[in-house]
């Protein structure tokens, strides 16, 4: 046999064992996640993923569940009554409950009017006051008074938990105070 006609077959049987082992390869399965892509059933598409990540593909067989357990009966309960529909409210007080209350006067718990005993004030800055009524307040935080003793305040209860104190003859500044004794 010529040379040529050897390296024809011998080109032949490669290609032909090429051929053979991409089918034997596609009969197997697929190789790569891409191949799943394509599949339109999703059972199959999800068993072609189990096979390229290695994961076994069993399928068990479906097992009824076992029937649940009954309880025993239980005791008739009495008829609930059903409550009586509240009265709607009037058009007027609809949503009152959400305005702001409004007060004319501060109750006697928000304000405090009493003369200042004596007054002095710390090393930070802050000036404190020792009232009548021996109660000790002292400033926040440093500001500028023109308070004296002898003066009369009044300590007015602010948001939060504040308090406020200022001349009693309604002065327009005030200054944050907290109680002390």
């Amino acid at each position: 046999m010529p040379i040529a006609t050897q390296r024809i077959g011998a080109r032949l049987f490669l290609l032909l064992l090429l051929g053979c082992s991409g089918l034997t390869a596609a009969a197997v399965g697929p190789t790569s996640a891409e191949d799943c892509v394509a599949i339109a059933d999703r059972e199959a598409r999800l068993a072609c993923y189990d096979a390229v990540h290695g994961h076994a593909a069993e399928v068990a067989p479906a097992v009824p569940a076992p029937p649940a357990r009954q309880a025993p009966p239980a005791r008739p309960e009495p008829p609930v009554e059903p409550a009586p529909p509240a009265e709607p409210a009037p058009p007027a007080d609809f949503g009152r409950e959400q305005l702001p209350q409004r007060r004319s006067e501060p109750d006697a718990e928000d304000e405090l009017v009493v003369a200042i005993a004596e007054m002095g004030r710390q090393a930070t800055g802050r000036h404190w006051f020792r009232l009548e009524n021996g109660q000790l307040w002292s400033q926040v935080s440093p500001e500028r008074t023109t308070l004296k003793a002898g003066d009369s305040v009044r300590i007015n209860r602010g948001l939060l938990g504040t308090y406020h104190l200022r001349e009693a003859d309604g002065g327009s500044r005030s200054t944050a105070v907290r109680r002390l004794e």
